[in-house]
Parts: C-alpha cells; sequence; structure tokens
C-alpha cells in the first residue's frame, strides 16, 4: 500500500492514487484505505468533493 496518511492541523492528509475505483463517479463518499505514520492501515470517509480529491468522469454510451 503506498497511500500515506500524514497526521496534521488535527485533521490528516491523504497522498496516494488508486485506479479502478468502483462507482467514485456517482459517489457522495470515498472510503480511503491509507497507512499512518506509525504504518497502521487506517480507514478516512472522505466526501466526494473534498479539495485535492478527483475522480473518473462518467462516459456517455452509445448503446
Amino acid at each position: 500500500m503506498k497511500t500515506k496518511a500524514i497526521e496534521k492541523d488535527g485533521g490528516y492528509v491523504l497522498n496516494g492514487s488508486k485506479n479502478w475505483i468502483t462507482n467514485s463517479p456517482i459517489a457522495d463518499v470515498l472510503i480511503i484505505w491509507a497507512k499512518d505514520e506509525q504504518e497502521i492501515l487506517r480507514g478516512f470517509i472522505v466526501d466526494r468533493d473534498s479539495k485535492g480529491l478527483s475522480t473518473p468522469k462518467l462516459m456517455e454510451s452509445s448503446h
């Protein structure tokens, strides 16, 4: 796991990426897994509109 969680200003800064996130273009929140500075795996519930977070756009289908 390469996604990291760094504690800062009473919260965390998450840094990493992931491909093929199921339903990410339509989800309101995402659960992001990251290791903290002690290498402990933690889950974060993150609003999709959070600064710095991007998800793919849905592609129009001609079918």
